[in-house]
């Protein structure tokens, strides 16, 4: 018991279980119940299907310690303002941009309510809602597919995005603004090490398959290339920035 509640206090954990429902995604994805895995995710529940709540649906706030009125009425704000910017066409993840405006930054307390927020929030978006995006999500069938399909300009322009445009971006942007002192250039890291971490961020895995399926909504082909391009680019910024590192920690 002490060791669960070890590993779910950890940093990794969150990425762990994200990667297990990935792995499982993928494995379900190419097995006998693939069918069924594709139809769950298309079950029309309140006129959206399953797919579509888990990516667009209102994440549900929850609360430590007593339950008081004025949190509980601005739940309830807040999902409203989700269900009119759906109803209106706009995606409903600009709701939580909208609501997230609201949320005083500072207050006379001793923490404040944006922190206590993160703080409530923060289990189950890593350990439920996230999770759960990349098992509806990360689910691509490698059966029938061609060499070609890999090597299409969709998947390799996405992940020659993420491995080289992230790194190449982000290292560029620090180096430029350190160099003309608007910025401050870490202390305890050498360029090395934040050309390290600048290709680490090109492991865009959720971000980058929400964003791939609203530009190819209703095209599954496509979406399976996004997916792709998706995984390639994660894992070459993985093993190469993991390289870099490692490197340099010796």
């Amino acid at each position: 018991m002490i060791a669960i509640r070890r590993f779910f206090a950890g940093d990794a954990a969150g990425a762990i279980v994200l990667l297990a429902a990935t792995i499982a995604a993928l494995i379900v994805a190419n097995s006998p119940l693939a069918r069924t895995y594709v139809a769950a995710l298309h079950q029309v529940v309140g006129g959206m299907s399953v797919e579509h709540w888990i990516n667009d649906g209102a994440m549900a706030l929850f609360y430590t310690g007593h339950i008081a009125l004025l949190p509980l009425l601005a739940a309830g704000a807040g999902l409203g303002v989700l269900v009119i910017l759906n109803l209106s066409g706009v995606h409903a993840t600009l709701a939580g941009v909208a609501v997230a405006l609201t949320i005083p930054l500072r207050t006379g307390g001793s923490q404040p309510p944006l922190k206590r927020l993160e703080h409530a929030l923060q289990p189950w978006s890593s350990f439920l809602i996230v999770p759960a995006f990349g098992f509806a999500n990360a689910g691509i069938a490698f059966g029938g597919m061609a060499a070609a399909d890999v090597i299409a300009p969709l998947p390799v322009g996405i992940m020659l995005g993420l491995f080289l445009g992230k790194q190449i971006g982000i290292f560029a942007t620090i180096r430029g603004l350190v160099t003309l002192r608007l910025a401050v250039a870490p202390k305890d890291a050498s360029w090395a090490q934040v050309y390290g971490m600048a290709v680490l961020c090109g492991i865009g895995f959720t971000m980058s398959l929400f964003i791939g399926g609203l530009a190819f909504a209703g095209a599954p082909h496509a979406m399976d290339s996004v997916k792709i391009g998706v995984f390639a680019g994660s894992i070459l910024s993985g093993i190469a920035g993991w390289i870099l590192l490692r490197r340099r920690a010796r």
